[in-house]
């Protein structure tokens, strides 16, 4: 005599609709813009908020030439120190065979750019007590640009080596080429703001 065959019910629909328990963690659409590029918008802004800090610190000069002045302090090597260099890391970037995309390091200096417009921003209400309370406009336009220079080389450093690699030790190519670039950055947007702060000059000698 055979057995008789059980018959084996059909797996509950709860059971196939069930996630799959090694699957890691769905990712949470913050982790995934993290390395997005910033909209054009926030750039613009960003770069409207470091003009608005030189017109508040330059409103206590009483002169209308050092407004206009004022408002280029920040935006003019900003803007010329980006679109000098940012061609040149770009192709010797690639030229050495590096492992970071082309726009994630466009993505990372645009990223700079926006921490600093929201520094710029933050510092308007200070740069607008010294001008309107004392004749130090000329402190609070050099401390503002100061401040707004630091942590745009601070976060386009930082964010430039995340795009390139999360490792503790960094390739050396890639190191001397960061090093290079910062050099190049700093020379020509002290070169700019010179130029765009000679005017300012009479405005602060007795």
């Amino acid at each position: 005599m055979h057995a008789a065959s059980v018959p084996i019910p059909p797996p509950h629909p709860a059971v196939l609709d069930a996630p799959d328990a090694t699957a890691g963690p769905p990712r949470s659409s913050a982790s995934s813009d993290a390395g997005a590029t910033p909209r054009v918008g926030a750039v613009l802004a960003s770069l409207g908020a470091m003009a608005a800090v030189g017109v508040a610190a330059t409103l206590g000069s009483g002169s209308l030439e050092a407004t206009v002045c004022g408002s280029a302090v920040l935006v003019a090597p900003t803007l010329g120190a980006l679109v000098l260099t940012a061609p040149a890391l770009l192709a010797v970037h690639q030229f050495l065979g590096l492992a970071a995309a082309p726009d994630r390091m466009v993505a990372a200096l645009s990223r700079a750019v926006v921490a600093g417009g929201r520094v710029a921003a933050g510092l308007v209400p200070v740069a607008l007590f010294f001008a309107i309370g004392s004749r130090l406009w000329w402190l609070a336009l050099a401390g503002a640009s100061f401040g707004v220079a630091t942590v745009m080389a601070a976060v386009a450093l930082h964010e430039l080596r995340t795009a390139e690699t999360t490792a503790l030790v960094m390739p050396a190519r890639f190191a001397l080429l960061l090093l290079g670039w910062t050099v190049l950055v700093v020379l020509i947007g002290l070169r700019i703001a010179a130029s765009v702060v000679a005017p300012l000059l009479t405005e602060v000698s007795p």
